[in-house]
């Protein structure tokens, strides 16, 4: 019953931890989200202080059961404005923590982004080989890109390609990414890397006609790589005024595309949300193990309060088994103490008149001898009843409380009695307690003994009588008086 009642309460608690558990998870995914939505609506209007705040916090609710497309999007979003703040390891950290989420989605595309986003930062780094690497793995599943994609792709092997001298397959693959670029990022770096190209080739004829197609583009990066390829040439032809008007509008350009690039502000709120989330996480984990050792203190006390009233309960019951054993031993022995003087009564006026005075004698001597041996059996049976120490009890103390318990329980005395096999005195104390219901470690306690040598014992008291039937000799008594 005790290790029900303490097994019922653990699992409740269970129960209420798991479902405050899961509720507090979903609450934490919606509100990751939420998050993750306005970090991007702040990128998209160029306050990437205030999106990386919320990134970051969205981060913080992020946990292992989180959905895998919302975690990728998140470390990949906060990976971009460190790679836009100049902090390439951040970049390729969080890279690195989006990608597993990315093949989690089962979404070809994500993980291209992913591939080609870490590539880009691994060029800044001028890890360039492993670099490649990372773009043929986004390449191997080019069956999956749009067009965008398959411009970053290009354009990372056709630089890899312009470090190593191939620059007739880098100027190939660079034309292709450029005719695939769908949006400013891809466009821009294509125009970049393409116009490099013609620099390198010294070929002024294709780097006009690329610098006059996108004379008029509003991509803030072709324009200002434009600029900067026009400053170059003006420089090279001796033609100063146009180098410095061309140096001007790169220069107003290029302000414009820093204004919304606020490096120390994006590390300062990076460093923030990092103290504060491992705060965050200490006091969670405070809480926590607080909650477990009260719940354990409750568990360990109401176990401590049950324990208390079950050994109360069987204390009241065990002193109430020995008030009755005692007044039916007393009752018990008022009545052979009445029957002995009784006898002796009648001893006496049986005899004659000249013997009388040494009759007399000789029965008080008999008498107070019976009540002495007696009054022995009747402490040696409580001693073996009470469960006290008995391993100094012999022969004579088997006598005294055979003589006892013949009055007091005739039953178990005739099976002790009938024994075909003499019993020795620790085997009839045994058969005593046996009866009176005491376990087999309540019995090696009173012998002093090991329960090995117990059953022993027990062993050997089998083969002189049935023990089963100690334990109803009352019972079996009743039940052959009652029979006609």
């Amino acid at each position: 019953m005790k290790i029900l009642s303490s097994t019922f309460i653990v699992l409740a608690i269970a129960l209420c931890c798991t479902d405050c558990s899961y509720d507090r998870a979903k609450d934490n995914e919606q509100q990751s989200a939420l998050l993750l939505e306005e970090g991007i609506a702040r990128m998209e209007q160029h306050d990437l202080s205030a999106a990386m705040k919320r990134f970051k916090e969205a981060e913080q609710l992020l946990t292992p059961q989180s959905d895998h497309r919302m975690a990728c999007r998140i470390y990949e979003h906060i990976a971009w404005l460190n790679a836009s703040s100049g902090e390439q390891q951040l970049a390729l950290i969080y890279f690195d923590y989006a990608l597993p989420h990315s093949w989690a989605t089962k979404d070809e595309s994500m993980v291209i982004d992913v591939l080609i986003g870490k590539a880009h930062v691994l060029n800044e780094l001028g890890e360039t080989e492993h670099a490649f690497q990372v773009n043929q793995q986004a390449e191997a599943l080019v069956s999956h890109a749009d067009a965008s994609q398959q411009s970053t792709m290009l354009k990372n092997r056709a630089y890899h390609q312009l470090l190593h001298d191939s620059i007739a397959e880098a100027e190939q693959n660079a034309v292709r990414a450029l005719t695939l670029a769908a949006d400013t990022a891809s466009l821009g770096n294509a125009f970049a890397l393409l116009s490099h190209i013609y620099q390198q080739q010294g070929d002024t004829r294709k780097l006009q006609q690329l610098l006059s197609r996108f004379n008029e583009s509003n991509n803030t990066q072709v324009s200002y790589s434009r600029l900067r390829i026009q400053y170059e040439y003006y420089l090279q032809q001796h033609d100063y005024q146009r180098a410095l008007e061309a140096y001007r509008l790169m220069q107003s350009v290029g302000d414009m595309m820093d204004r919304s690039h606020d490096q120390v502000e994006l590390l300062k709120v990076q460093d923030q949300y990092e103290r504060e989330s491992s705060e965050h996480e200490k006091a969670r984990q405070k809480w926590w193990y607080s909650l477990a050792v009260i719940v354990l203190m409750n568990l360990v006390l109401l176990i401590v309060w049950w324990n208390s009233r079950q050994q109360h309960r069987r204390e009241r019951e065990h002193q109430q088994q020995l008030r009755q054993l005692r007044q039916q031993m007393g009752e018990k022995l008022h009545a052979i103490l009445a029957a002995h003087e009784a006898d002796a009564q009648q001893q006496a006026l049986r005899l004659p008149t000249a013997a009388t005075s040494s009759a007399a004698l000789l029965g008080d001597r008999i008498f107070a001898d019976s009540i002495e041996e007696t009054k022995a059996g009747i402490d040696a049976l409580y001693d073996i009843v009470a469960g006290n120490n008995i391993s100094q009890f012999g022969k004579q103390q088997e006598r005294q409380v055979a003589q006892v318990l013949s009055r007091v329980n005739p039953a178990l005395a005739s099976i002790i009695d009938d024994s075909p096999l003499p019993l020795t005195p620790k085997e009839t104390f045994f058969c005593i307690m046996e009866h009176y219901g005491k376990t087999d470690a309540e019995k090696a306690a009173s012998f002093c003994c090991s329960e090995q040598a117990l059953r022993s014992t027990k062993s050997r008291l089998s083969k002189k009588i049935d023990i089963a039937t100690l334990k109803n000799a009352d019972e079996n008594a009743k039940n052959s008086t009652d029979k006609p």
